[in-house]
């Protein structure tokens, strides 16, 4: 009796079991040709335009902002040289791309190699390891900020001396400061953490809560003269909403952003509309937005990517 109760048991787990490999296999091939839908879509992008060419003019793109504000002159910006003293020089995988899962090089598909661009890179974090914007910078000669909360990574950043502005600060039109749960690359404004993230970063040893000061995006944008940016890589651990709802999108113009929406991603898109950009689509944990009417004058035969 005790046998035959034992196999039954065994039975039903290697049922469970087997259930689950089929349903982890699927979710995983689905995710896969998302991917690979997503990487088509980019490719029949045939052409994207700088958005200050449209809005602004050549000229009004290149405007140098008069830094007079007391708000400007409290941003302590850091300028790299350039020396690049970097773990990999080549990339994670050798290839020239830093980002987690090669985000970097499929926004240089979309923006067709572009040269010379601006970047910003919200949730810096280290400026290397799983960076969206080293490839730009070393690769196409871009310029472009980082901007990261955590103090620690900050450091970290600096000593890596990228050829780019740094800036250790949260953005905020709302708070002068904010307080932050340091826990590596998981760190998040305690503002906008769910109960959902703060369980994730439940296992990391070091949690320590930290008082970081806040500049509004507007003034970080004025202080290096910038109205255009364009690439806008966003991951800031459960608060991009509040990110992107600070933003005076009458002021500056953004090509392409990359935005973590492995939360609040109904929201994300629906802020995102609001403000006139469509998604192409996502990529592992990204959604990548660019304008819309751009969006539909230059999708592949007329052909609307969504």
């Amino acid at each position: 009796m005790f046998r035959q109760r034992g196999c039954i048991v065994f039975g039903l787990v290697t049922s469970v079991v087997a259930v689950y490999i089929l349903l982890y296999g699927y979710k995983s091939a689905l995710s896969g040709q998302a991917n690979i839908d997503f990487e088509n879509k980019i490719k029949n992008i045939s052409y994207l335009p700088q958005l200050s060419s449209f809005i602004f003019g050549e000229e009004q793109s290149k405007t140098t902002v008069a830094n007079t504000s007391t708000a400007l002159r409290n941003i302590r910006l850091f300028e790299g040289t350039g020396r690049y003293n970097l773990n990999n020089k080549n990339g994670n995988r050798g290839d020239g791309s830093w980002s987690e899962f090669g985000q970097d090089k499929r926004v240089d598909d979309l923006l067709k190699q572009r040269r010379d661009g601006f970047f910003v890179e919200l949730g810096g974090y280290n400026g290397e390891t799983s960076s969206n914007t080293l490839f730009f910078e070393k690769y196409r000669g871009w310029s472009g900020i980082l901007i990261e909360a955590d103090p620690t990574s900050y450091g970290v950043m600096v000593t890596k001396d990228r050829k780019c502005f740094m800036l250790n600060s949260c953005v905020s039109n709302k708070y002068r400061a904010m307080d932050f749960t340091i826990a590596d690359q998981l760190t998040s404004s305690n503002v906008s953490m769910t109960k959902e993230h703060r369980q994730r970063i439940s296992n990391v040893q070091s949690m320590a809560v930290i008082t970081v000061q806040c500049h509004s995006f507007q003034d970080i944008m004025a202080s290096l003269g910038r109205d255009h940016v364009d690439y806008f890589s966003l991951d800031v651990e459960g608060g991009e909403i509040q990110i992107l709802e600070s933003i005076d999108w009458s002021k500056i113009t953004i090509d392409v952003f990359s935005i973590e929406t492995f939360q609040f991603r109904n929201e994300i898109l629906a802020v995102m509309r609001s403000k006139g950009y469509e998604t192409i689509g996502k990529f592992y944990y990204d959604d990548f937005f660019v304008k819309r009417f751009v969006h539909y004058l230059y999708s592949y035969n007329n052909e609307l990517l969504m």
